[in-house]
């Protein structure tokens, strides 16, 4: 199983667009060393985790949250997609939603604010950027960077049953219409 810190590390050091050898550089260890943390084979301090964090641009934060980030949210949907679990990818948007739904202000932003890997599916990127600016704008709060773009030459119609139905798309809130993904905000509402 891959630890917290891996992912963490792993996820910081590919957004930041850095080989595991620039890396190590820039963090004045060996490459090894960063490969080994990536993989969950070497246990590391807080402390350690920071320093190999810092060259990429993140620090190590403790944010009062049980929440998803996206990043962790985007890393669980890439595995199901993975796995050819469209369903469980699915799930895991509707989790991250309420998990967002359920955090107000800077902890909500906080959750957010580190871009995401990408999910292998540019469906899935779309519909994460555009909950997040979703969720963002019901307490206008700052929108991360990263959500720029992640729009669909196609339109995602995210219930089959919904093709082409004029009433999905009047109700599908504009953050996600804009970027192609249609989805009625009746499946937003949070439980």
């Amino acid at each position: 199983m891959v630890s917290s810190a891996a992912r963490i590390l792993s996820n910081a050091r590919r957004v930041s667009g850095l080989s595991q050898r620039e890396l190590a550089t820039r963090a004045r260890t060996q490459q090894p060393v960063v490969a080994r943390t990536e993989s969950s084979a070497r246990d590391v301090t807080c402390e350690t985790l920071d320093r190999l964090l810092r060259p990429t641009g993140y620090r190590l934060t403790a944010i009062p949250t049980r929440s998803w980030t996206a990043a962790e949210a985007a890393g669980a949907i890439r595995a199901h997609l993975r796995a050819d679990n469209e369903d469980g990818a699915y799930r895991d948007v509707i989790q991250f939603n309420d998990d967002l739904a359920r955090e107000h202000g800077a902890v909500r932003v906080a959750v957010v604010v580190a871009p995401p890997e990408r999910t292998g599916d540019d469906r899935y990127d779309a519909i994460l950027a555009a909950l997040v600016e979703f969720r963002l704008n019901e307490e206008r709060l700052p929108l991360p960077t990263w959500t720029a773009g992640h729009s669909l030459v196609e339109r995602w119609f995210v219930d089959t049953n919904s093709v082409d139905d004029p009433a999905t798309v009047d109700a599908t809130p504009e953050p996600f219409r804009r970027r192609g993904v249609i989805i009625d905000a009746v499946e937003l509402a949070s439980v």
